[in-house]
Order: structure tokens, then C-alpha cells, then sequence
């Protein structure tokens, strides 16, 4: 939690052992020990996140909501932050492309997120929320408008983000919606 902490205040550029290990209370010489460097730590931290979101969606799995209403949730849960700390927290992704081992790192997680989608999308489909349809296709639509909402959040917050997370699943998933289907409504009021 202290990379998360020290990244949502200071984003990946200004990020060093020594920041992060002020977040912890020990010296920057012992967190060098144990990581040996900046890359490797955050390439901890990343794996840390892989693990988290694979809790995430477990959570969503089981949840007593309806498969769309608890993917909702998934997006939702992170929209309870600032702009400022989620552009910050975003920037290791993006500083990430140049680095192959947190390139795949990074692509691992994404995977990970689209085929956890994916199995939800074909939850609803079972469940009659959802006509047949192409769930990776669907899943990949859901991730690029979501993200695409995220960004321009981020410059622009006349809007909450929840609203724009809403909004993605309302228009991409309202073709495929079952009308009076089990548990259709994803929007909360």
C-alpha cells in the first residue's frame, strides 16, 4: 500500500525508494535492499495489483447483485477518487510501455480484466439480462469506453465519474439488454 499511497500523490515521474519509503516509516537503504530498485518494486507492486484484481472480480462473482449490476460495481469502486491521484496512479501504466517487463506486466492484468468481463457478460447472457451476444467483443467496446471516460474525466469534472461509468454500460450494453430481463437495470438512482 505504500507504492499505491506514494504513487497516488506523486505520480510515476517524481516516484523514489526514498518517497516510498517515507510512506512506510524505514530508511530508503532497507527498501533498496529488499527490491534492489525503483523498476523492481513497482514491478512488485504491479503484481500486487494483478492479484488485488483478481480479488475484485471474484467479489463481483459472488455477489447476491445481478452479473452487469456487480460489474458495474467492479468500475464503480474505483471511481471514488480524484482526478489528480487516478492520473497519478495511471501514469505507471502509461510510463510502463517503454519498460517490456512491466509492458507485460501490465497486458497480463488487462487480459485478466477482459476475460473476467467476459465471464460476467455470459453470466448476464445466462441469466437473461443479456441476449446472445459476442462477449469479447462486447468486453473490449466496455474496456475502451470506460477508459476513454476515465481520461476525459480526468480534464474535465463537471460530471461525476460514476455518471460516465454509467453511461458507458448503458450504451453499450442497451443493444443487448433483455427488456423486463432478471435484474436490467444497472444505473443506480
Amino acid at each position: 500500500m505504500a507504492v499505491f499511497h506514494a504513487l497516488r500523490k506523486l505520480g510515476y515521474d517524481h516516484l523514489t525508494l526514498e518517497k516510498i519509503a517515507n510512506e512506510i516509516s524505514i530508511s530508503p537503504a532497507a527498501l533498496s535492499k529488499r527490491f534492489g530498485s525503483k523498476q523492481k518494486l513497482l514491478m512488485a507492486y504491479i503484481r500486487f495489483t494483478i492479484q488485488q484484481t483478481k480479488l475484485v472480480f471474484e467479489r463481483a462473482e459472488q455477489s447476491p447483485l445481478s452479473p452487469l449490476a456487480a460489474l458495474r460495481e467492479v468500475f464503480v469502486q474505483y471511481s471514488r477518487i480524484d482526478p489528480v491521484s487516478l492520473a497519478n496512479i495511471t501514469s505507471l501504466y502509461l510510463a510502463g510501455i517503454a519498460d517490456p517487463d512491466m509492458y507485460r506486466l501490465s497486458r497480463k492484468r488487462l487480459q485478466i480484466i477482459d476475460a473476467e468481463i467476459q465471464k460476467l457478460l455470459v453470466k448476464a447472457m445466462q441469466n437473461r439480462e443479456l441476449k446472445k451476444c459476442n462477449p469479447a467483443l462486447i468486453s473490449r467496446t466496455l474496456i475502451s469506453s470506460l477508459t476513454g471516460s476515465i481520461f476525459v474525466w480526468m480534464r474535465d469534472q463537471d460530471r461525476d465519474l460514476e455518471e460516465w461509468i454509467d453511461d458507458c454500460f448503458d450504451v453499450v450494453l442497451k443493444p443487448y439488454k433483455i427488456k423486463g430481463g432478471a435484474a436490467n437495470e444497472t444505473r443506480k438512482h
